[in-house]
C-alpha cells in the first residue's frame, strides 16, 4: 500500500489533524498578539518609566533655568527611543516639543522638580508609540505562531508516521495476505508483528476462524454439489432413456422440459412441437376438455391426477393409440408450481379390456351397457362431468306385447328401442339395459331447464311405428320416464338410479289417467 492514499486511514487521520492544527494555530496566535500587545504595552509604561528616570536630573536643571537648548536635548533624547512618539518639557516661561501627536493620545506626565528643593518646576509629558508597540506585539505573535505551526506539522508527520507504522501498515499486510487466500485453501494470515496481544492480533485470530468455518462450509458445498451432479446426471439419463413420454411443464402450461420419447412421439404422429399443449398436454388428446376438468378435480384433492386418454392424431397405421395420463403438482422451495406429466402406452391393453368388456359389460341382445358396465361408465361421469341427468325409462305395457307377438318379436322390439335411443344421444351419453324392459340413460351436462325437450323427444322417438317383416301391422311402443340430476339430487350413483326410478313408478301411475304426463323429475 502505498504511504500516500487519499482514501486511506492514515491520509484521513493526518488531514483531520492538520486541519485541527492549523485551527488551534490560528486561534493561538490570536492570543499570543493579544497577550503579546498588552505585554507591549505594559513594557511601554515600564520603558517610559526607566527613560523618565534617566532624564530627570537634566529635565530638572532644564526647567529650573528654562533653558530652551536644554530642554530640546532632554525631549529629543526621548524622542530617539522607539516607544516614545513624542515629548513635551513645559514650564511656566518654555515650551519644547518633540515630534506630532494626537490629543487622544494616551500621554505619560511626570512631575518635574527643583534640584534644590521640592517645588515643582514644570512636566515632562511622553506620548506613547502604539504603531511600535502594535509592530512589535504582532512580530512576537508571528515568530510564536510560526514555532507553533512548525510544531503542529512535526506532530502531523509524526503521527502519519505512527498510524502508518502501527495501523496501516499491519492492516495492509493483513490485507495482502488475505488477498492472496482462495478458499477453500487451508493457507491462514500470519499475525503482524508487535500485534499478537493487541487488537489486530484479535482481528487475525476472528478472520483465521472465519477462514476455517468457509473452507469446511466450502468443503461441504463442493460435496453436496457433486453428489447433486451425479444425481442430475442419473436423472437425465433416466429422463432421456426412459421409454415413456414425460414432460414439465409450469403453472400455465408451457413445456419446461421433454423426454427423447416425447420428441418421438410427436414425430410418430407428425404433431409439430409447440410451446404449451395445454395445462396436461390435453391439446393431444380427444375430448381435452373433460380431461382437464377430471384432473382439476383430482388435483384439487390430491397431487397426483390419472387419466385415460385417446390420442387424437394417429399413426400411420391408423390404429388409436391410448395413453395412461399422470399428472404430478410439484412445488418447489420458492413457491413456484410445476407439473410433471408421464404417458404410459395403454393401446394393446385397451383394446383386451374393450374386447373383454364387450363380453363383460353389454347386454348380449341389445348390446347397450349392463349393470356393470353402467357402474363403470358412472364413475368415469363422476371424474369428467360437473354435472348430468340421471333418466329411468320403463317400456309400456310391454309384457303384454311380448305374450301376444312372441319372445322373437319382443326381443326385436327391444333392439329397436336402443337404436333409437342411441340414435338420439350424443358421443358421451350412456345407456344400459336396467331390466326386461327398463333403462337408464345418463346424459351428460344437461341443464334441468332443458330436460322437458330432451323427454318429449325421447317419448317422440319411441312411439314412431315400428314394422316388421313378420308381421302384418305395425308395434306402437311408450314409455314412462322418471329424471334425477346429479349432483342436485344426490352425488351417490345408486340414490341417483333410485330416484330416478321412484320418479318413474310416479310418472306411470299418473299415465293411467294422464297419459301426456309421462315423466316425472325427481323432488318436483
Amino acid at each position: 500500500m502505498k504511504l500516500i492514499n487519499k482514501d486511506g486511514l492514515s491520509s484521513r487521520l493526518s488531514i483531520s489533524i492538520l486541519f485541527t492544527a492549523l485551527a488551534v494555530g490560528f486561534i493561538t496566535s490570536e492570543l499570543f498578539y493579544r497577550v503579546m500587545y498588552t505585554e507591549s504595552l505594559t513594557q511601554a509604561e515600564t520603558e517610559i518609566s526607566k527613560l523618565y528616570e534617566t532624564v530627570a536630573a537634566t529635565s530638572s536643571i532644564a526647567a529650573f533655568l528654562n533653558d530652551q537648548e536644554l530642554a530640546k536635548e532632554v525631549v529629543n533624547g526621548l524622542k530617539v527611543n522607539g516607544v516614545v512618539l513624542a515629548a513635551t518639557l513645559n514650564t511656566k516661561e518654555i515650551s519644547v516639543v518633540s515630534g506630532e501627536y494626537d490629543k487622544d493620545d494616551k500621554l505619560y506626565q511626570f512631575k518635574v522638580k527643583s534640584p534644590f528643593t521640592d517645588e515643582l518646576v514644570g512636566t515632562l509629558s511622553i506620548a506613547r508609540n502604539h504603531n511600535y508597540i502594535a509592530n512589535r506585539a504582532q512580530k512576537n505573535a508571528s515568530l510564536n505562531t510560526q514555532a507553533l505551526l512548525i510544531q503542529g506539522v512535526i506532530i502531523v508527520l509524526v503521527l502519519i508516521l505512527n498510524v502508518y507504522i502501527l495501523v496501516t501498515k499491519p492492516l495492509s499486510f493483513l490485507s495482502e495476505q488475505l488477498s492472496r487466500i482462495a478458499p477453500p485453501s487451508k493457507k491462514r494470515i500470519a499475525h503482524p508483528a508487535f500485534h499478537q496481544k493487541g487488537e489486530l492480533g484479535s482481528l487475525t485470530k476472528d478472520i483465521n476462524a472465519l477462514l476455517d468455518k468457509t473452507e469446511s462450509s466450502l468443503n461441504y458445498e463442493l460435496k453436496y454439489r457433486k453428489e447433486i451432479e451425479v444425481l442430475e446426471q442419473r436423472f437425465r439419463l433416466v429422463f432421456d432413456n426412459a421409454n415413456n413420454p414425460i414432460v414439465l411443464t409450469d403453472s400455465h402450461g408451457n413445456l419446461i422440459l421433454s423426454n427423447h420419447s416425447f420428441e418421438n412421439l410427436l414425430a410418430k404422429t407428425k404433431v409439430q412441437k409447440q410451446k404449451n399443449f395445454g395445462l396436461y398436454l390435453q391439446a393431444l388428446f380427444e375430448g381435452s376438455s373433460r380431461l382437464e376438468s377430471s384432473f382439476k378435480k383430482q388435483l384439487s384433492l390430491s397431487n397426483t391426477a390419472f387419466g385415460e386418454c385417446k390420442l387424437q392424431f394417429p399413426d400411420s397405421t391408423d390404429k388409436p393409440i391410448w395413453f395412461q395420463v399422470v399428472a404430478t403438482t410439484i412445488r418447489t422451495e420458492d413457491f413456484k408450481d410445476y407439473t410433471e406429466i408421464s404417458l404410459h402406452d395403454i393401446s394393446n391393453k385397451k383394446q383386451k379390456l374393450e374386447e373383454l368388456s364387450n363380453i363383460v359389460d353389454l347386454d348380449p341382445l341389445t348390446k347397450a351397457l349392463n349393470r356393470n358396465g353402467l357402474e363403470s361408465k358412472i364413475e368415469l361421469m363422476n371424474l369428467s362431468y360437473t354435472s348430468y341427468a340421471v333418466i329411468f325409462a320403463d317400456l309400456n305395457d310391454f309384457k303384454q306385447l311380448n305374450d301376444t307377438l312372441g319372445h322373437k318379436v319382443g326381443d326385436a322390439v327391444l333392439k329397436k328401442v336402443v337404436n333409437r335411443l342411441n340414435n338420439r344421444l350424443r358421443q358421451d351419453d350412456v345407456i344400459c339395459r336396467w331390466g326386461p324392459d327398463e333403462f337408464v340413460l345418463i346424459l351428460a351436462q344437461v341443464k334441468e331447464e332443458n330436460i322437458d325437450t330432451i323427454v318429449n323427444e325421447i317419448q317422440r322417438d319411441l312411439r314412431r311405428p315400428m314394422i316388421f317383416e313378420q308381421l302384418a301391422e305395425e308395434v306402437h311402443i311408450s314409455a314412462a320416464l322418471g329424471v334425477a340430476f346429479y349432483p342436485h339430487n344426490s352425488t351417490n350413483s345408486e340414490d341417483l338410479i333410485l330416484l330416478a326410478d321412484e320418479a318413474m313408478c310416479a310418472a306411470k301411475a299418473n299415465m293411467k289417467k294422464h297419459p301426456e304426463q309421462f315423466y316425472k323429475v325427481s323432488g318436483v
